[in-house]
Protein backbone atom coordinates (compact mmCIF):
# COMPACT_ATOMS: atom_id res chain seq x y z
CA UNK A 1 0.00 0.00 0.00
CA UNK A 2 1.10 3.53 -0.71
CA UNK A 3 1.10 6.04 2.16
CA UNK A 4 -2.19 7.89 2.69
CA UNK A 5 -2.98 10.62 0.18
CA UNK A 6 -4.50 13.51 2.14
CA UNK A 7 -4.64 15.93 -0.78
CA UNK A 8 -8.39 15.52 -1.12
CA UNK A 9 -8.85 16.45 2.55
CA UNK A 10 -6.74 19.57 2.10
CA UNK A 11 -8.63 20.60 -1.03
CA UNK A 12 -12.08 19.76 0.33
CA UNK A 13 -12.14 20.55 4.07
CA UNK A 14 -15.23 19.20 5.78
CA UNK A 15 -17.13 21.52 8.14
CA UNK A 16 -17.27 20.31 11.72
CA UNK A 17 -20.75 19.17 12.70
CA UNK A 18 -22.36 16.76 15.12
CA UNK A 19 -23.17 14.43 12.23
CA UNK A 20 -19.61 14.36 10.88
CA UNK A 21 -18.17 13.86 14.36
CA UNK A 22 -20.52 10.92 14.85
CA UNK A 23 -19.57 9.44 11.47
CA UNK A 24 -15.89 9.92 12.24
CA UNK A 25 -16.19 8.07 15.56
CA UNK A 26 -18.08 5.27 13.84
CA UNK A 27 -15.42 5.05 11.13
CA UNK A 28 -12.60 4.83 13.65
CA UNK A 29 -14.37 1.84 15.20
CA UNK A 30 -15.03 0.21 11.83
CA UNK A 31 -11.72 0.60 10.05
CA UNK A 32 -9.84 -2.05 12.08
CA UNK A 33 -12.84 -4.17 13.09
CA UNK A 34 -12.00 -7.84 12.31
CA UNK A 35 -15.53 -8.69 11.18
CA UNK A 36 -15.67 -5.65 8.88
CA UNK A 37 -12.28 -6.48 7.37
CA UNK A 38 -13.34 -10.10 6.82
CA UNK A 39 -16.39 -8.89 4.89
CA UNK A 40 -14.32 -6.46 2.79
CA UNK A 41 -11.79 -9.15 1.87
CA UNK A 42 -14.59 -11.17 0.28
CA UNK A 43 -15.77 -8.43 -2.10
CA UNK A 44 -15.27 -9.71 -5.66
CA UNK A 45 -12.84 -7.91 -7.98
CA UNK A 46 -11.86 -9.00 -11.50
CA UNK A 47 -8.68 -6.91 -11.49
CA UNK A 48 -5.84 -9.07 -10.03
CA UNK A 49 -4.20 -6.08 -8.33
CA UNK A 50 -7.46 -5.16 -6.64
CA UNK A 51 -8.08 -8.79 -5.68
CA UNK A 52 -4.71 -8.90 -3.94
CA UNK A 53 -5.29 -5.54 -2.26
CA UNK A 54 -8.61 -6.69 -0.83
CA UNK A 55 -7.18 -10.03 0.29
CA UNK A 56 -4.38 -8.25 2.20
CA UNK A 57 -6.57 -5.49 3.64
CA UNK A 58 -5.74 -4.50 7.23
CA UNK A 59 -7.42 -1.08 7.44
CA UNK A 60 -10.56 0.15 5.65
CA UNK A 61 -8.82 3.51 5.27
CA UNK A 62 -6.63 1.84 2.64
CA UNK A 63 -9.72 1.66 0.41
CA UNK A 64 -10.48 5.34 0.98
CA UNK A 65 -6.89 6.34 0.18
CA UNK A 66 -6.69 4.12 -2.91
CA UNK A 67 -9.79 5.73 -4.43
CA UNK A 68 -8.20 9.20 -4.34
CA UNK A 69 -7.88 11.02 -7.67
CA UNK A 70 -4.12 10.51 -7.90
CA UNK A 71 -4.13 6.74 -7.35
CA UNK A 72 -3.95 4.17 -10.17
CA UNK A 73 -7.16 2.20 -10.73
CA UNK A 74 -9.10 4.55 -8.43
CA UNK A 75 -12.23 4.34 -10.59
CA UNK A 76 -11.84 0.56 -10.92
CA UNK A 77 -11.74 0.23 -7.13
CA UNK A 78 -14.76 2.51 -6.76
CA UNK A 79 -16.63 0.26 -9.20
CA UNK A 80 -15.82 -2.74 -7.01
CA UNK A 81 -17.06 -0.89 -3.93
CA UNK A 82 -20.22 0.37 -5.63
CA UNK A 83 -21.05 -3.11 -6.92
CA UNK A 84 -20.68 -4.44 -3.38
CA UNK A 85 -22.67 -1.49 -1.98
CA UNK A 86 -25.76 -2.67 -3.84
CA UNK A 87 -26.05 -5.45 -1.25
CA UNK A 88 -23.58 -4.53 1.50
CA UNK A 89 -23.89 -1.49 3.74
CA UNK A 90 -20.21 -1.66 4.71
CA UNK A 91 -19.11 -1.05 1.12
CA UNK A 92 -21.53 1.87 0.91
CA UNK A 93 -20.02 3.23 4.14
CA UNK A 94 -16.52 3.13 2.61
CA UNK A 95 -17.74 5.06 -0.44
CA UNK A 96 -19.51 7.57 1.82
CA UNK A 97 -16.27 8.20 3.71
CA UNK A 98 -14.43 8.75 0.43
CA UNK A 99 -16.94 11.04 -1.29
CA UNK A 100 -18.57 13.00 1.57
CA UNK A 101 -15.85 15.71 1.83
CA UNK A 102 -16.05 16.32 -1.92
CA UNK A 103 -19.86 16.48 -1.99
CA UNK A 104 -20.01 18.80 1.03
CA UNK A 105 -17.34 21.13 -0.37
CA UNK A 106 -19.13 21.38 -3.72
CA UNK A 107 -22.47 22.15 -2.14
CA UNK A 108 -20.93 24.77 0.14
CA UNK A 109 -18.88 26.33 -2.67
CA UNK A 110 -21.94 26.68 -4.84
CA UNK A 111 -23.83 28.30 -1.98
CA UNK A 112 -26.57 25.69 -1.75
CA UNK A 113 -27.18 26.61 1.89
CA UNK A 114 -26.36 29.56 4.11
CA UNK A 115 -25.73 27.15 6.98
CA UNK A 116 -22.48 25.13 6.83
CA UNK A 117 -23.82 22.60 9.32
CA UNK A 118 -27.01 22.48 7.29
CA UNK A 119 -25.00 21.57 4.19
CA UNK A 120 -23.64 18.52 5.97
CA UNK A 121 -27.04 17.46 7.29
CA UNK A 122 -28.56 17.66 3.81
CA UNK A 123 -25.74 16.31 1.65
CA UNK A 124 -24.63 13.29 3.70
CA UNK A 125 -28.02 11.48 3.73
CA UNK A 126 -28.51 12.43 0.07
CA UNK A 127 -25.09 10.94 -0.70
CA UNK A 128 -26.04 7.70 1.05
CA UNK A 129 -29.14 7.40 -1.14
CA UNK A 130 -27.08 8.27 -4.23
CA UNK A 131 -24.61 5.49 -3.39
CA UNK A 132 -27.35 2.91 -2.80
CA UNK A 133 -28.97 3.51 -6.21
CA UNK A 134 -25.87 4.40 -8.24
CA UNK A 135 -25.35 2.53 -11.52
CA UNK A 136 -21.62 2.57 -12.40
CA UNK A 137 -22.39 1.20 -15.87
CA UNK A 138 -23.96 4.54 -16.79
CA UNK A 139 -20.87 6.51 -15.76
CA UNK A 140 -17.70 5.68 -17.74
CA UNK A 141 -15.29 7.61 -15.48
CA UNK A 142 -14.91 10.07 -12.59
CA UNK A 143 -17.21 8.08 -10.33
CA UNK A 144 -16.46 10.05 -7.16
CA UNK A 145 -17.25 13.26 -9.01
CA UNK A 146 -20.48 11.80 -10.37
CA UNK A 147 -21.57 10.64 -6.91
CA UNK A 148 -20.85 14.06 -5.42
CA UNK A 149 -22.86 15.73 -8.17
CA UNK A 150 -25.76 13.32 -7.67
CA UNK A 151 -25.76 13.97 -3.92
CA UNK A 152 -25.87 17.74 -4.37
CA UNK A 153 -28.61 17.39 -6.96
CA UNK A 154 -30.68 15.12 -4.72
CA UNK A 155 -30.19 17.37 -1.69
CA UNK A 156 -30.75 20.79 -3.25
CA UNK A 157 -31.97 20.68 -6.85
CA UNK A 158 -34.69 18.06 -7.04
CA UNK A 159 -37.41 20.64 -6.38
CA UNK A 160 -36.76 22.09 -9.85
CA UNK A 161 -38.18 18.89 -11.37
CA UNK A 162 -41.51 19.57 -9.69
CA UNK A 163 -42.02 22.39 -12.18
CA UNK A 164 -42.52 19.84 -14.96
CA UNK A 165 -38.85 19.68 -15.92
CA UNK A 166 -38.96 23.14 -17.51
CA UNK A 167 -35.83 24.26 -15.70
CA UNK A 168 -32.69 22.22 -15.37
CA UNK A 169 -30.29 23.82 -12.87
CA UNK A 170 -27.36 25.44 -14.61
CA UNK A 171 -25.27 24.71 -11.52
CA UNK A 172 -24.65 21.13 -12.60
CA UNK A 173 -21.86 22.18 -14.96
CA UNK A 174 -20.19 24.00 -12.07
CA UNK A 175 -20.32 20.91 -9.90
CA UNK A 176 -18.59 18.67 -12.46
CA UNK A 177 -14.89 18.32 -13.18
CA UNK A 178 -14.00 19.21 -16.81
CA UNK A 179 -13.53 15.56 -17.79
CA UNK A 180 -16.65 14.27 -16.08
CA UNK A 181 -19.79 13.32 -18.01
CA UNK A 182 -22.93 15.43 -17.43
CA UNK A 183 -25.27 14.37 -14.67
CA UNK A 184 -27.99 12.05 -15.90
CA UNK A 185 -31.20 14.16 -16.16
CA UNK A 186 -33.23 11.26 -14.72
CA UNK A 187 -31.32 11.35 -11.43
CA UNK A 188 -34.29 12.80 -9.56
CA UNK A 189 -36.47 10.00 -10.90
CA UNK A 190 -33.92 7.46 -9.66
CA UNK A 191 -34.15 8.86 -6.14
CA UNK A 192 -37.93 8.76 -6.33
CA UNK A 193 -37.59 5.09 -7.28
CA UNK A 194 -35.40 4.47 -4.23
CA UNK A 195 -37.96 6.09 -1.96
CA UNK A 196 -40.72 4.09 -3.65
CA UNK A 197 -38.78 0.89 -2.93
CA UNK A 198 -38.39 2.04 0.66
CA UNK A 199 -42.13 2.60 0.89
CA UNK A 200 -42.77 -0.91 -0.42
CA UNK A 201 -40.21 -2.16 2.09
CA UNK A 202 -42.35 -0.82 4.91
CA UNK A 203 -40.71 2.53 5.69
CA UNK A 204 -43.26 4.77 7.39
CA UNK A 205 -44.65 7.62 5.33
CA UNK A 206 -43.54 10.14 7.96
CA UNK A 207 -39.90 9.15 7.35
CA UNK A 208 -40.21 9.46 3.57
CA UNK A 209 -42.02 12.79 3.86
CA UNK A 210 -39.27 14.04 6.14
CA UNK A 211 -36.53 13.10 3.65
CA UNK A 212 -38.49 14.78 0.88
CA UNK A 213 -38.82 17.94 2.99
CA UNK A 214 -35.12 17.92 3.86
CA UNK A 215 -34.19 17.56 0.18
CA UNK A 216 -36.35 20.54 -0.78
CA UNK A 217 -35.42 22.81 2.15
CA UNK A 218 -32.82 25.54 1.85
CA UNK A 219 -31.39 24.53 5.21
CA UNK A 220 -32.16 22.47 8.29
CA UNK A 221 -32.65 25.73 10.20
CA UNK A 222 -35.33 26.99 7.82
CA UNK A 223 -37.09 23.64 7.76
CA UNK A 224 -37.12 23.60 11.56
CA UNK A 225 -38.61 27.08 11.61
CA UNK A 226 -41.31 26.03 9.16
CA UNK A 227 -42.13 22.96 11.27
CA UNK A 228 -41.89 24.98 14.51
CA UNK A 229 -39.40 22.58 16.05
CA UNK A 230 -35.70 22.75 16.88
CA UNK A 231 -32.95 21.98 14.38
CA UNK A 232 -31.91 19.12 16.66
CA UNK A 233 -35.37 17.60 16.30
CA UNK A 234 -35.14 17.75 12.50
CA UNK A 235 -31.67 16.19 12.56
CA UNK A 236 -32.82 13.37 14.82
CA UNK A 237 -35.82 12.71 12.58
CA UNK A 238 -33.59 12.77 9.51
CA UNK A 239 -31.18 10.27 11.07
CA UNK A 240 -34.02 7.89 11.93
CA UNK A 241 -35.49 8.26 8.43
CA UNK A 242 -32.16 7.51 6.73
CA UNK A 243 -31.67 4.46 8.96
CA UNK A 244 -35.12 3.16 8.01
CA UNK A 245 -34.51 3.69 4.27
CA UNK A 246 -31.06 2.08 4.56
CA UNK A 247 -32.55 -0.99 6.22
CA UNK A 248 -35.35 -1.27 3.65
CA UNK A 249 -32.95 -1.02 0.70
CA UNK A 250 -30.55 -3.56 2.22
CA UNK A 251 -33.33 -6.08 2.96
Amino acid sequence: MQPPDNRADREHPTPRSALMRSLSREWQRLRHDPDALAIARRWPAENPRLQQMLAELTDLDELVNDTAWSRPDSDALLRVLLAAAARDGLAARVVLTRVAPLAIARAARFGCSDDRGGVVDLVVPALWLAICQFDPARRPSSLANALAADAVYFAFRREHRRDGGRERPASLSVLAEPAAPPLDPTAGDDLNSVLADARVGGVAREHLDLLDAVAAAESIKKLAQAEQVTTRTIRNRRRRAVEEVRAAIAA
